[in-house]
Parts: structure tokens; sequence; C-alpha cells
């Protein structure tokens, strides 16, 4: 039990942040039409950077809209 615990810890903490960058890289096209803003990301590690700058650490691990405010 504990090691399941474990894992799905592990997970979240790794894959969160990652699908965030994802979906955030396939949608900056679309986010300016959509809702007016546009942030361009030119990568996987720029979009990174521009999160922890912009939205701080605990951005990577909100479960909200990926392009809502």
């Amino acid at each position: 039990m504990m090691n399941g615990m474990i894992a799905g810890t592990v997970a979240k903490v790794v894959l969160l942040p990652m699908d965030l960058v994802k979906k955030r890289l396939q949608v900056q096209g679309f986010e300016s039409v959509r809702i007016g803003q546009h942030t361009s990301y030119s990568g996987f590690m720029d979009c990174i950077a521009k999160v922890l700058q912009e939205e701080g650490v605990f951005a990577f691990f909100q479960r909200r809209g990926t392009i809502c405010g």
C-alpha cells in the first residue's frame, strides 16, 4: 500500500508539470484568438522558464484550465 502511494505521488510530481508545458505549447497559436492573450514559447525549456518567472512554481501543480486566467 505504501509503495502505491509513493508511486502515485512521484507520478503526479513528474507528470503534472510536463502535461502543463505540453498543453501550453499545443495551444499557443489559438490562445490569442480565444482570449486575447498571447505568450510565445520557443520550446520546452523556454516554456518552463516563462511559467516559473511569471507564475511561480505552484502554477505547475494547479489543476485548472491551461489557457484560462
